[in-house]
């Protein structure tokens, strides 16, 4: 019985899985090698999953083409790209480049009324009200410069009316 193309209702074209592998080298664009081949992407995805094989040449193709991709980013970043530099860097040593930020969570409680959050940022703890977290969202929203966020009440600080004293 021929394999069913079940968007279509039809059945699948012989030696469909080796042309869509070979347009997909080409194009890398899963749409377009569906097209070529006369198939819907659903069908494709199908297929991927439920042949391990083909899976794997899949993905193969995927990693070669975005091997071929990096050395364009890295030839386009040599050339003076410094925002793909950036990209790239942040790819290659995420550990060096990427901007990690760790916030734990270590309690709630009440200030003047106001439900406070404690947080620490992997340095030391800080303390941040709701309508700080509000005010610091539209900052950033609004493409407010970092300096120009409200500043947050320290643990050890002693709160008046709301405000750090």
């Amino acid at each position: 019985m021929p394999l069913i193309n079940s968007a279509a209702g039809r059945p699948l074209p012989e030696g469909w899985k080796e042309q869509f592998l070979d347009v997909l080298k080409t194009t890398n664009l899963v749409s377009e090698a569906c097209k070529v081949v006369g198939i819907h992407r659903p069908t494709a995805y199908r297929h991927r999953e439920q042949d391990p094989e083909f899976a794997e040449r899949w993905q193969e193709v995927i990693e070669s083409s975005t091997d071929v991709l990096e050395q364009i980013c890295v030839r386009r970043a040599a050339e003076g790209s410094d925002q793909l530099m950036m990209f790239m860097l942040k790819a290659r040593r995420p550990h060096i480049y990427r901007e990690n930020v760790q916030v734990e969570h270590q309690h709630n409680h009440v200030v003047g009324g106001e439900v406070v959050l404690s947080l620490t940022d992997g340095r030391q703890p800080i303390d941040i009200s709701a309508a700080q977290r509000r005010e610091a969202a539209r900052a950033l929203l609004a493409g407010e410069a970092e300096e120009d966020l409200p500043e947050v009440i320290e643990d050890d600080a002693e709160v008046v009316d709301g405000e750090a004293a």
